[in-house]
């Protein structure tokens, strides 16, 4: 399986936070028709269906930038001086941290599964835990240079399990 992903710098773009690859396997009924309508099997395309974010992250969003504006018209509104004698009085209302803390969203798998094919496994694999796909040990080809088999970088192991052929 080939997968591309955001090389060194994903945890700065908070995407070990996301958990992983979204992995499905499907049955496919009749292997060799199926292969027949591919233009290259090394390359194989499925046309699936893209259902977005969702609205759950838009409202998460909008619920976050409009709690922002909101303090920063009370503020606008109040003096400093009466604003402190009121967290003075009542310190659940400080702020604190939570008008610069980024939104927190639900990572949703943005694919719908394919209808034409019934699903077999789903599952999220740790893509940034992943162990580099290696060849055996003591496997060598005879008359091969000596880096004929050696590891690439982003090439990674994911392990679906025993399935039934």
């Amino acid at each position: 399986m080939r997968l591309e992903a955001p090389g060194r710098d994903y945890r700065r773009y908070q995407m070990e936070e996301y958990g992983g690859v979204d992995v499905r396997l499907y049955r496919i009924p009749d292997p060799m028709a199926f292969l027949r309508q591919q233009k290259n099997l090394h390359r194989i395309v499925v046309q699936p269906q893209y259902l977005g974010d969702g609205l759950n992250n838009t409202l998460t969003w909008l619920w976050d930038n409009w709690y922002g504006k909101s303090r920063r018209v009370m503020q606008r509104t109040f003096s400093s001086q009466s604003r402190q004698n009121v967290t003075q009085a009542l310190p659940e209302l400080q702020l604190g941290n939570a008008i610069i803390k980024p939104s927190r969203y639900v990572q949703n798998n943005q694919f719908s599964p394919l209808k034409k094919y019934p699903l077999v496994k789903q599952f999220r694999y740790p893509l940034w835990q992943a162990k580099p796909f290696e060849p055996q040990q003591g496997v060598k080809l005879e008359g091969a240079s000596s880096n004929f088999i050696s590891p690439q970088p982003g090439n990674i192991y994911i392990p679906l399990g025993q399935q039934e052929p």
